[in-house]
């Protein structure tokens, strides 16, 4: 992508910050802590535990994580001042103890977050948490690499990208529109999906479908959040994220591993009960099936169930390793 795409996508946030609903998120906090548990229990022994949010956005999910580890020092880290000021904003209503600090993810992050104070003493964070940030950048590579910078040797990487067969309806929505009014502003073509019936996301049906896929592969249900959440969501920001960003990659899973391999991180694994089955025996009993899911490559396992599950993206976990060249 060209860096005017970069400006591009500032403008988007900075017109409609992401997400806009103003409440604190546990979902992504929830699924973190179970990864700790499978793939690092030593760092829930760390106090304090230094976590970073790259790419916090408007701070709810940052706010989870402060929710659900009280103990832990939380630093949320974005480009976009409008994005940053909702997310201080909702921590003081929130009454949680965050740190925020405007900073690139696509440019080396040590020395913006050692100006601002908010450097661990002991070198690095323990944790870090980056969801559907780093496919917005022009090349998502230099994001894995440059949180890599700043992570612990032991330490564990959450991360979010969007699965290219997963989000096939989205992507053809998204050049319809770029087709039918190249001119259309955020908030315009977002109306047009809705208008025109474009597209099964963020409908009711569509809400309906991902209730009955959390009750099968999590995350667990909270009611009182998702009540919250539905009362107060701000459709047009949604959609506008959705189908509007002007620089956004996504992946087949083979390509996922050739960048772990360049930015030196190991696959951990995908998350559990993270929305998405994450075996064989998850998405299938029959036997035949199974016989031919187990004899695939795991990306393309991972590829075809997310093609499946209708899923936009996968949530998995990193650890660090050395860089092949």
């Amino acid at each position: 992508m060209e860096q005017r795409h970069v400006a591009a996508t500032a403008a988007l946030y900075t017109q409609l910050p992401y997400p806009g609903d103003g409440v604190v998120r546990t979902t992504s906090a929830r699924i973190l802590l179970k990864g700790l548990r499978q793939h690092a229990p030593a760092l829930l022994e760390r106090r304090p535990l230094w976590i970073a949010d790259v790419g916090c956005g408007t701070g709810e999910a940052t706010a989870g994580i402060a929710k659900m580890l009280p103990g832990a020092r939380v630093v949320g880290i974005d480009v976009n001042r409008a994005s940053l000021d909702l997310a201080r904003a909702l921590a003081a209503r929130s009454r949680l103890n965050l740190t925020y600090v405007e900073a690139n993810a696509a440019s080396p992050l040590r020395e913006a977050l050692q100006r601002s104070g908010a450097w661990p003493p002991e070198g690095k964070f323990d944790l870090v948490t980056s969801m559907g940030v780093l496919h917005h950048l022009s090349d998502p590579a230099t994001g894995f690499a440059h949180v890599r910078d700043i992570l612990r040797e032991d330490g564990l990487f959450q991360v979010y990208v969007y699965s290219k067969l997963g989000r096939r309806e989205v992507l053809a929505v998204r050049d319809l529109l770029d087709h039918a009014d190249p001119g259309a502003t955020f908030a315009e073509r977002a109306r047009m999906v809705s208008a025109l019936r474009l597209s099964s996301k963020h409908t009711l049906l569509d809400g309906l479908r991902t209730l009955r896929k959390r009750l099968r592969f999590g995350p667990p249900l909270r009611i009182g959040e998702i009540v919250k959440v539905a009362l107060r969501r701000n459709r047009v920001t949604h959609a506008s994220d959705t189908f509007s960003n002007p620089c956004e990659h996504s992946f087949l899973f083979e390509e996922l591993f050739t960048i772990f391999a360049r930015t030196g991180w190991a696959f951990a694994g995908l998350a559990k009960r993270g929305g998405l089955p994450t075996s064989p025996e998850e998405h299938t009993r029959d036997p035949r099936a199974l016989e031919m899911l187990k004899a695939m490559p795991q990306a393309a396992l991972f590829d075809l169930l997310a093609f499946a599950h209708r899923v936009a993206g996968w949530t998995f976990f990193l650890r660090p390793t050395k860089i092949v060249a």
